[in-house]
Order: C-alpha cells, then sequence, then structure tokens
C-alpha cells in the first residue's frame, strides 16, 4: 500500500486556510479595545489642541416635540445646550401654555430640573431627576456638550466593553457598552459609532423594572414587568473651530408598563454653534 506524507509546505498552507475560515475580517475588528475605538472617536471630534481650546459651549436652534403615546399633539420651539466643564444646561422652549419648556441642570455638584406647572414636572425631567447619572456622568447629549463621559475617560472610571460590529436599523455600527461606577447600576447602557469616521452617532438606555417592584406588594401578581428606554440620536456633522460636532439631535423616551405608557420625541436643528462665549455665574442654576 502507497502511503502518503504531508510535506512542511503542505502544513503551512492548511494552517493558513483554518485561519482565515475562523478568523473573518469581522472578527478582527471584534477584537478591537475599548481604548483604541475612545482614542479613534476622539481623533474624530477634533486634536488634542482644538478640544482643549474649548472651555465653554453653546448650540441653540429651532426644536420640536411630538406626543405619541401618554398624550397627543406637536409644538414647535427652541432648543439651547450650554455646557462649561462637567456643567449642563439642556433648555427646550416651546410654544404652548400647558408645555412652555424642558430644563435640565447640572451645575457641578447637584442636578436641577424645571417644573412645566407649579409643583408639577414633565416625564422627561421626572425621569432625570430620578436618574441624575445621566447628566452627571457626562452622558446625556453625547459629544454636544463639553462634559461628554468618553472625553474624562480616567476620570469617570467607567467600565468599558466593546462588543463588535452590530447592525442597528440597517445599519453597522460600533457597540460600546458603558458600566459607570456608581451611577445608573439597572440600566443597560450602549453607546453606538460609525466604523469608518467612529463619530458617536446613537445613545440606547434601557431599565427593566421588576413586576415586584413595580407596584403594592399585594398586587405584585397582577402587574407585569415596565420598561424605560431612553435614545439619543446625532447626525448632520459640521466643523466648527476645529472640532467636528452634531448639529442635529433627537431624544426618544419611551415607557411601557401597566400604568402610564408614554412615548414623546424631542428634535433639534442647531443652526449655531459658539465656542468661550462668556457666561453667567448662574446659568447652570434652576432660574
Amino acid at each position: 500500500m502507497r502511503q502518503f506524507r504531508v510535506g512542511p509546505s503542505c502544513l503551512i498552507v492548511l494552517a493558513v486556510f483554518w485561519i482565515g475560515l475562523f478568523c473573518s475580517p469581522a472578527d478582527a475588528k471584534e477584537k478591537m479595545k475599548p481604548e483604541e475605538l475612545v482614542s479613534r472617536h476622539l481623533a474624530a471630534l477634533g486634536s488634542p489642541e482644538a478640544r482643549a481650546a474649548a472651555k465653554t459651549r453653546v448650540l441653540d436652534g429651532p426644536a420640536e416635540v411630538t406626543f405619541r403615546i401618554g398624550g397627543t399633539g406637536r409644538s414647535d420651539g427652541k432648543a439651547v445646550f450650554l455646557s462649561e466643564g462637567r456643567k449642563v444646561r439642556l433648555l427646550l422652549n416651546f410654544d404652548h401654555p400647558e408645555y412652555p419648556a424642558e430644563q435640565l441642570l447640572y451645575d457641578g455638584k447637584r442636578v436641577s430640573v424645571g417644573l412645566i406647572r407649579p409643583s408639577i414636572r414633565s416625564r422627561l425631567c421626572q425621569f432625570i431627576y430620578d436618574n441624575e447619572g445621566f447628566l452627571t456622568e457626562g452622558l446625556m447629549g453625547g459629544a454636544t456638550l463639553l462634559g461628554w463621559s468618553l472625553l474624562d475617560r480616567e476620570g469617570r472610571k467607567a467600565r468599558l466593553d466593546y462588543r463588535g460590529l452590530k447592525d442597528v436599523e440597517g445599519k453597522k455600527l460600533h457597540e460600546l457598552r458603558y458600566i459607570p461606577r456608581s451611577v445608573l447600576d439597572d440600566f443597560q447602557i450602549l453607546l453606538y459609532f460609525e466604523p469608518e469616521t467612529f463619530r458617536h452617532v446613537l445613545s440606547v438606555y434601557r431599565l427593566r423594572i421588576p413586576h415586584f417592584m413595580a407596584g403594592k406588594p399585594a398586587d405584585s401578581g397582577k402587574m407585569r414587568e415596565s420598561y424605560w428606554k431612553m435614545t439619543e440620536e446625532f447626525d448632520d456633522f459640521k466643523t466648527v473651530d476645529g472640532l467636528t460636532l452634531p448639529h442635529a439631535y433627537r431624544l426618544v423616551l419611551n415607557f411601557e408598563g401597566e400604568v402610564g405608557p408614554f412615548l414623546a420625541i424631542w428634535e433639534a436643528k442647531f443652526s449655531r454653534v459658539m465656542h468661550n462665549h462668556q457666561m453667567a455665574a448662574d446659568v447652570f442654576g434652576l432660574q
């Protein structure tokens, strides 16, 4: 019987074949470390010098709100986003007597929110008031704000988990799980980045409330779980003072549960972006 021997060159070919079979280009991308993704994202924002030069930022432009569930109607208004370091003021003014404004503020020490009527907060303001880590952690608003969490990764001390390229509404996006150190413990926080530009284009926040926490113990057998989901979308990137920033913003807040389901959409188109504009000392406090 004739015996066949496999030579060294053939073994090399076989090894290359099997490596190529199990290690596709997508797998290679999935091995990217979180630090590399963040580094590329910061480079996409602008040079270190341009980022350091911006001490304050003002974005303003037209806004609109649409209530789909838990309310009806639509209203036009104006959006103003202010930031200085970690301080934040997000203002959405609307031309409606029953719904005049959304105000979300962080002065570096405490979070404040506005009222739509005496002693009454909007659903959005109440949600942020109950989960102030969205502002204190520098998540809400993304790269529109100077306190964006990824600009100070060492200071935030959050844990990052890169989860590869994911299909999100027909697009391939890098997915990064953000795990804060001491806030928003019950939330799943996912940040998404374009694979070509590494711009941050989407944030998704999810909270599941077990039925035994959603109502009285005696009623727990009758109640289903409740869910909060908030998403932020960023688009229309333009360069201002050497920094490439989103000029379109879309916020969606959705609640599903036994009591008071809710869905609303806020959108803003920033027609003006200014850096190092002098701000009043009390601008980050509730007025």
